[in-house]
């Protein structure tokens, strides 16, 4: 049995092996990335208990978010080629490098601008 460390139940033991403990919900990294159980057992006169770490692997499982829905930037026509025109925002709830954003500009105009792939910065080209 779990002495300590499943309060919130996310370990059983496995109903054909006993002696094998598998999740019993889908674990979440970014919520909780390591689980340290206590698990005892006993034959009514002995016991024996061992520590079971369990260590959350991060996978790529959030896609990047925009901050703002659309973005909006006005410029002059006599705008010199390498102004800045804005900044885009986004953020990805993956930790390291999953969640490593990179900019990049795609579509009609796109040729017109350069966008900085680290900072989301909107430069004319």
């Amino acid at each position: 049995s779990f002495a300590s460390g499943n309060e919130l139940g996310h370990f059983k033991f496995d109903s054909l092996n006993p002696a094998s403990v598998v999740t019993d919900v889908r674990l979440d990294y970014e919520t909780i990335s390591n689980y340290t159980l206590l698990v005892v057992v006993n034959d009514s006169i002995h016991w024996s208990s061992v520590e079971l770490e369990v260590m959350v692997t991060d996978t790529n499982d959030h896609s990047p978010a925009f901050q703002d829905q659309s973005y909006v930037f006005n410029v002059l026509e006599s705008v010199a080629v390498m102004d800045k025109v804005g900044t885009v925002e986004a953020e990805d709830e993956d930790d390291d490098l999953f969640g490593l954003v990179v900019y990049s500009l795609d579509g009609t105009g796109a040729n017109s601008f350069n966008v900085n792939n680290e900072t989301g910065v909107l430069l004319v080209a």
